[in-house]
């Protein structure tokens, strides 16, 4: 059974690694998957996060591992992550997600909690033109190990409508629940009133 992986935030207070701009209407068109390119055993989620918020020159929205999820930009705000410039569309339209890639980690379980928050994301209103790979904007090889896998790509977005649909139902029977629980308590209400004494004969 999957668990949602804890999502932790450190967010940029640094601005010359991003426009600090908000996307067109709070929302982004689309969703950039990434990833780091980078193999080190310790270059976890939390690690990059951690370099972004100090020196990196770039900036993505998440980094993603097997573990967790660390946020360094809010969900409405640009970032530069698509290499696509300043004014392009990959960074002033899409949120970028990077999922780890380091030593010893569990791949699958990365890109599944990658996919549950893709699903997160457009379920709140983000990425409905699409989810695409960094690849898509500037032609470079990335995400590279799911680009080089035959079928991982299409899996990740199958695993993504899998969450949106389990999330979207989870949703509307929390609603139903609730919408139930009221009508139960609105019916106890009324049936607690008492009525008025009829009149003295």
């Amino acid at each position: 059974m999957f668990t949602p992986p804890p999502v932790h935030q450190l967010l940029l207070t640094r601005t010359e690694n991003r426009p600090d701009r908000p996307f067109a209407g709070g929302l982004a068109a689309f969703i950039t998957i990434h990833q780091t390119g980078n193999p080190r055993p310790t270059a976890n989620a939390h690690a990059h996060a951690r370099w972004m918020a100090r020196e990196a020159p770039y900036s993505w929205h998440a980094t993603i591992d097997d573990r967790e999820v660390w946020q360094s930009l809010d969900w409405g705000e640009q970032g530069w992550h698509a290499g696509d410039g300043a004014g392009g569309p990959g960074n002033t339209t899409s949120i970028g997600l990077e999922i780890c890639m380091h030593e010893g980690i569990d791949e699958a379980v990365a890109d599944l909690n990658a996919a549950w928050l893709t699903a997160r994301l457009r379920l709140d209103g983000h990425g409905y033109e699409g989810i695409v790979q960094h690849n898509h904007w500037t032609g470079k090889n990335c995400p590279a190990l799911i680009r080089a896998e035959s079928g991982r790509w299409e899996r990740f977005l199958e695993q993504v409508a899998r969450f949106e649909e389990v999330q979207t139902r989870t949703a509307l029977e929390d609603r139903i629940a609730r919408l139930e629980a009221r009508v139960t308590a609105l019916e106890a209400a009324r049936a607690a009133v008492v009525e008025p004494p009829g009149e003295a004969s």
